[in-house]
């Protein structure tokens, strides 16, 4: 059966960023440039802040009691987002996607071959629980962001110009969201592949009929996924790009 659509996850997939924390600390040194040397209290909370996100980075936790992404995002909202001018995080974002560093860890080997997909009318798209604006830029300044027909992130709400807050829609809730988006797209579950690196991809894996996990993903990850979902698991670029191939 062929593949019809290809809907990909963003971190541990198409970026090797394991989560959201390399654009939300470089959006928070442009955040604390901008308030030297007019605004000393701002200032000093927002490095009270950093080192509570140190201290949760250090924790590295994964018992179900502790949220990391929660922690994370808990932190940035209330401590370091809410009330900065947009523009401030709109540039910062904007610097981001250009820097060299960025654009290296990228996953060039399965964007081009999710171009060969889209150029053959198949439908691609990103569904992720990374900050969508972030993404997008990221994907438009190395010239990617044409071959997705949607992109699915988490949003930064804001009001009157200023930020307010980071809304996890998307996190924890993918599954559903993706059963919605295969609705209204009109999408055979069964002829399309999603690809995905984490415990939050799994529910997707149940639902489509191609789960693929990416080079990016832990090893243990990969393991499971092939075991429990009959994940297809590459061990190398010519066998991924056998697998589209074969399933053209």
């Amino acid at each position: 059966m062929p593949i019809d659509a290809i809907i990909a996850d963003w971190n541990g997939t198409l970026i090797s960023d394991r989560n959201e924390s390399p654009i939300l600390t470089h959006i928070a040194v442009s955040i604390a440039k901008s308030l030297i040397p007019f605004h000393p209290v701002k200032l000093a909370r927002l490095y009270r802040a950093k080192h509570e996100l140190n201290c949760i980075y250090g924790e590295k936790r994964h018992d179900e009691e502790f949220d990391f992404v929660r922690q994370m995002y808990e932190v940035y909202n209330k401590k370091m987002i809410r009330g900065t001018p947009m523009s401030i995080i709109q540039d910062s974002v904007k610097k981001y996607a250009t820097m060299p560093e960025v654009k290296e860890r990228l996953d060039y080997g399965l964007l081009e071959l999710l171009r060969d997909y889209h150029k053959d009318g198949k439908t691609c798209g990103i569904l992720s629980a990374g900050y969508g604006y972030g993404i997008d830029q990221i994907l438009k300044a190395t010239g990617y962001r044409e071959l997705f027909d949607f992109l699915i992130g988490d949003r930064l709400i804001e009001n009157g110009g200023k930020a307010e807050r980071f809304v996890l829609d998307i996190y924890r809730n993918k599954a559903a969201i993706l059963k919605k988006l295969l609705d209204e797209r009109k999408l055979d579950p069964q002829k399309t592949a999603y690809i995905g690196d984490t415990e939050d991809d799994e529910g997707c894996f149940k639902m489509i009929g191609y789960p693929i996990v990416p080079f990016f993903a832990p090893d243990d990850f990969r393991v499971h996924c092939k075991r429990a979902h009959d994940a297809f698991v590459p061990g190398t670029k010519d066998e991924l790009v056998e697998f589209f191939e074969k399933n053209k």
